[in-house]
């Protein structure tokens, strides 16, 4: 972590103040372990030194917590959150009610590579067997990594995945997985995996199928990725857009009025460590992007601009993307 700004009018604003961390969704997942984690250490190094409560918000594949954030927490400071890397995106995905340029983009705590995984006895156990044998994935929610990437395997790879929706995160689908309720998930993060479920790997309980990321993951070698699956121009484009999300790897973000107040942008931003892109270049990708689905609709009803449905809760079945 960087240095405390130093400034009198922000160690006045924080000092005795409660800073809450929103979590986008429930106790036990990636995202919560890491909130969990930051919230412990980030107000050392904000001056006046405040309280950092972390709050679990899980609703949606946490777009209720991005939503939330966005549109009615106080523009202050006091409120940050952190939600799915997917919520940079999301605009571009579902009808999500912000702005995600307009977020103050905090930081990120490290890189992700996302995994398609089964259940070690489900009838799938390869992404070639998914592309001619059905098996059922569980999802969180429009806007999700679960559901983005099931959808993009699904509709933009041919991959034979029906999507039961509505779980609070993937600890809930993880056991839903061992129940026998779902085969497994997609948009399941390699860090996850390894801290959380370890019992799959070391148990052999797991298939992964495939990753996803801005470059392979060493440790897996033998596990295809998806941009070695990406053979047509459209399908290239697509995958361009998601891996986005796969830099902002575990965003943390703030929302304020206009201009950010003074200091209080940069002592939040002190923390700043990621992927190393400045929230700047994040924006500017994200439009360039952005303005290349507004051009390509075939691409984009193929994949995953403008054509996802609005999330809703309770679990439901295909919910998402749907062939034009």
């Amino acid at each position: 972590m960087a240095q405390p700004a130093r400034s009198g009018s922000v160690e006045d604003f924080y000092r005795g103040k409660t800073v809450s961390l929103l979590i986008g969704y429930s106790v036990g997942g990636g995202y919560d372990a890491y909130g969990r984690l930051v919230a412990r250490h980030l107000g050392k190094h904000i001056p006046g030194n405040p309280s950092v409560v972390p709050q679990n918000m899980s609703g949606a594949g946490s777009l209720k917590a991005a939503n939330y954030l966005y549109s009615v927490a106080p523009k202050d400071g006091s409120v940050i959150g952190t939600f799915s890397r997917s919520q940079g995106i999301a605009p571009l995905l579902d009808k999500a009610e912000f702005d995600s340029t307009k977020f103050t983009w905090l930081g990120s705590v490290t890189d992700e590579v996302s995994l398609c995984v089964t259940r070690h006895d489900a009838p799938v156990k390869s992404f070639r067997e998914l592309l001619v044998t059905p098996a059922t994935f569980g999802g969180e929610g429009a806007g999700s990594d679960p559901n983005i990437f099931a959808l993009l395997y699904r509709n933009v790879f041919g991959a034979k995945i029906k999507i039961v929706t509505g779980y609070p995160g993937t600890n809930e689908i993880q056991l839903a997985a061992e129940r026998g309720e779902v085969d497994g998930l997609c948009g399941l993060s390699w860090s996850t995996l390894k801290g959380r479920y370890p019992h799959w790997l070391n148990d052999k309980k797991a298939n992964i199928l495939v990753q996803a990321g801005i470059k392979k993951q060493p440790e897996l070698p033998d596990v295809p990725s998806a941009s070695e699956l990406a053979r047509e121009p459209n399908q290239l484009q697509i995958l361009k857009l998601l891996l986005i999300g796969q830099a902002m790897a575990r965003p943390f973000a703030a929302r304020h009025p206009g201009r950010a107040q003074g200091g209080v942008d940069r002592s939040l931003r002190t923390y700043d460590r990621g992927s190393g892109a400045s929230r700047r270049g994040r924006a500017a990708q994200l439009r360039g992007q952005s303005r290349h689905c507004g051009k390509d609709r075939r691409a984009a009803s193929r994949g995953l601009c403008h054509a996802q449905g609005r999330g809703r809760q309770g679990r439901q079945s295909d919910v998402g993307l749907k062939r034009r």
